[in-house]
């Protein structure tokens, strides 16, 4: 709303014009004739009495245009400035007023914006036209119209910065007048002394009462003028420096290991290291699980679920790396008050053995196949600090793999909260570990984010109710996050609650919509496990359960051609390596273990499709693709042919990829309708890619394949474009 200024102009004008009237007034009825009455008399005074002194009168020092200026000039500042401070008043009033009922937890939507807008125009003009209501109706504006929160903050900034600048102009005035009374002040002085030397022979002779009215210089001296206090501060302050180390944990052999019964006394048990879950588990099961967490809070280390349950409320009090970076080097921990991640580690194992230390004398340590050496040897200090009385060591992916696969390439895929990790695996009389590939930026702990950012927006679209408006509906929604997932995985939709006040808000949410958030972590695994496969023969994949119970990853790995895709139960690793733990020896001291006999029958077919939980779609009856879709374009395949390179080509059609910057030659595979299939040819020397299987020499392509070429990869999508059926009588 557009403000004048005219009204503020005229207070002005008309408060100078009346304090011109009054303090004018009050100078011709008081100031001057009481002035004069007192100057007439000292005058008579100093002729009869010799020795008589006058003294000031503060209607003399008063009386003169220059004063009667400065207090012109003091009460007109005084009435702008109270004009200010109810402008002002006003303008702060409005801040504790509710223009937008917004429930707290609740988000504005670009379509919301018109009705709230409605609401402010509807308010007063004189209302409408103050700072905060203009800024609200423009930020809302702006809002609908661009729907980016940038742009909104970049409206708001603009209209308080001109504000803050008008602010600025107008209190010019009052500098001005503050800077002028002094001035005026010293014309009076300048024009008193001008006065006084153009009569020096009155002076002289003390008929000038001007002069006469002041005291000599002795009378001055002789007065005493106290000076300010001065403070006087001394000392000097000391600073204590405390040795304020933590206990370190020892090394393996800084404690002797105590005396353990014979080997068969007691059950044994497994602890699988693994910060998504640590896992205790005996013959008869799982007995303890627990995420990698750790509170640090006033000195005190909690671990596990506690710690979990305050990750949102205390996030920099709150380190979930620390199993992952397992070192002895400072900061390593994540969070201040603790030297190292081996300390959290340290009290986390030490919690979570207290529980079963006194129910067996053998422990099997599950660890993941990225620790190297150091962190192994730290991982063993540390159980032998918290008496846990350990064999021997086992990869996980060993210990997980319990059952051969003959004829067909075996992986194990695993996760953490902070690393995605495909081991490939050597059949033989045993199981041993051949290669791993990893990813050591990419987690769960990242997907769950991005999952609980994508419930929280469905929540918003549905019902306006933010969970991430405060820390502890974040936390509710980070701790029925696992439930929800696991619901959708087995059915395929679910009803998501959070309460929300005295309500409870619901909303219904399908396997599809979150599968679209997670696409970019399957495909990352999908490539992983590409880069790991031999292409000889089949494949199965061992998927753990952190990655299992993810909503739709098998359907998605079963992209994968000529592929299994096997759930493997919680628990699976720690179960799985004590069904082998007789067969450990363990009288030449604790081994890490890559290598292990088998436990398990062989599969010596591979099961169906139809037993796995998430299955690719299989269409009967498929037609043949006939255009191939790229950067949202599909590009027909005719008789002729297609080719898909780097460079284009006159005499052929070509799909040109320049998005990659390695990995594509300038003709680099070829797409034939021959015989009524699509026949792909590699040309290249880099590789062409169908559903991450490496095409070599030739493959026949179906609807729904995904051509990737490059690095890290272009895809394109094989389609079947049906015409529309025409009706009798339309050419």
């Amino acid at each position: 709303m557009r403000r004048t200024f005219f009204g503020e102009f005229l207070f002005q004008a008309f408060a100078l014009i009346v304090m011109v009237i009054l303090v004018h007034a009050f100078y011709v009825t008081s100031v001057r004739p009481n002035a004069t009455s007192i100057l007439e008399e000292q005058a008579l005074r100093i002729q009869q009495e010799e020795n008589y002194t006058p003294e000031r009168s503060f209607w003399v020092l008063i009386r003169d245009f220059e004063q009667e200026a400065c207090f012109i000039l003091m009460f007109w500042a005084f009435a702008i400035m109270g004009y200010k401070a109810v402008f002002m008043y006003n303008e702060r009033t409005l801040l504790q007023r509710e223009f937008l009922p917004v429930p707290d937890g609740v988000r504005i939507l670009p379509e919301d914006t018109r009705e709230y807008g409605r609401a402010i125009e509807s308010l007063p003009e004189r209302v409408r036209a103050m700072l905060l209501p203009r800024v609200l109706l423009s930020s809302l504006e702006r809002f609908g119209s661009t729907r980016n929160v940038q742009d909104v903050s970049s409206v708001a900034n603009s209209l308080c910065e001109a504000e803050g600048e008008r602010l600025e102009s107008e209190l010019s005035m009052i500098r001005y007048i503050a800077w002028a009374i002094p001035s005026v002040g010293f014309i009076c002085t300048v024009r008193v002394i001008g006065q006084e030397l153009a009569e020096p022979q009155r002076a002289v002779e003390g008929d000038n009462p001007g002069v006469t009215d002041v005291h000599s210089t002795s009378d001055l001296d002789r007065r005493h003028v106290p000076g300010p206090p001065v403070a006087v501060v001394s000392g000097a302050s000391r600073v204590r420096y405390a040795d304020l180390r933590r206990p370190q944990p020892h090394t393996p052999h800084a404690k002797p290991r105590r005396h353990l019964a014979e080997r068969g006394e007691m059950p044994a048990r497994a602890i699988e290291i693994n910060d998504a879950g640590l896992v205790v588990a005996d013959a008869s099961g799982i007995l303890a699980v627990e995420p990698g967490y750790a509170l640090v809070e006033k000195g005190a280390i909690t671990t596990g679920l506690q710690a979990y349950g305050q990750a949102r409320l205390k996030p920099r009090q709150v380190s979930n790396s620390f199993w992952t970076n397992l070192s002895l080097e400072k900061g390593s921990a994540g969070v201040e008050g603790v030297p190292n991640s081996a300390e959290l580690a340290y009290k986390q194992l030490g919690a979570l053995w207290s529980r079963f230390a006194a129910s067996t004398d053998d422990v099997v340590l599950i660890v993941p196949g990225h620790y190297g050496q150091a962190q192994l040897g730290l991982l063993l200090g540390l159980a032998e600090e918290c008496a846990v009385p350990v064999r021997a060591m086992v990869d996980a992916a060993v210990a997980a793999s319990h059952r051969p696969y003959p004829g067909r390439e075996l992986v194990y895929v695993d996760a953490g909260l902070h690393r995605v990790s495909v081991t490939a695996l050597a059949q033989g009389d045993d199981v041993s570990v051949r290669s791993e590939q990893r990813l050591d930026t990419t987690g769960l702990a990242g997907l769950n984010d991005l999952l609980a950012r994508r419930v929280a927006e469905m929540f918003v679209f549905a019902s306006r109710f933010d969970p991430f408006h405060d820390a502890a509906s974040e936390q509710l929604l980070y701790d029925r996050l696992p439930e929800w997932l696991a619901s959708l995985h087995e059915q395929g939709s679910a009803v998501l609650a959070l309460p929300h006040g005295a309500d409870e808000v619901e909303v219904q949410i399908e396997r599809g919509q979150l599968l679209k958030v997670a696409l970019g972590f399957y495909k990352a695994l999908l490539q992983l496990i590409a880069q790991t496969r031999e292409t000889r023969s089949g494949l199965v994949v061992q998927l753990s359960d952190r990655l299992a119970r993810l909503p739709g990853v098998m359907g998605e790995l079963a992209r994968l051609d000529d592929s299994e895709v096997v759930g493997l139960p919680p628990g699976h690793a720690a179960c799985a390596a004590l069904e082998g733990f007789a067969a450990i020896d363990t009288r030449s001291g604790v081994k890490l273990l890559r290598r292990m006999s088998w436990r398990a029958e062989p599969v010596s077919a591979v099961g169906s499709m139809a037993e796995i939980a998430d299955t690719a779609i299989v269409v009967s009856d498929t037609p043949v693709p006939t255009h191939v879709v790229y950067r949202g374009v599909a590009h027909p395949i005719d008789g002729a042919g297609l080719v898909i390179g780097r460079s284009d080509a006159e005499d052929r059609q070509v799909i040109v990829v320049d998005d990659q910057p390695g990995g594509v030659s300038r003709s680099h595979c070829e797409l034939r309708l021959s015989n009524g299939e699509l026949r792909l040819r590699d040309l290249s020397s880099y590789g062409t890619f169908v559903n991450e299987k490496r095409v070599s020499g030739e493959a026949t392509l179906q609807p729904a394949d995904i051509i990737r070429i490059g690095t890290p990869g272009a895809e394109l999508q094989v389609v079947t474009v049906r015409a529309p059926e025409r009706s009798h009588g339309t050419p």
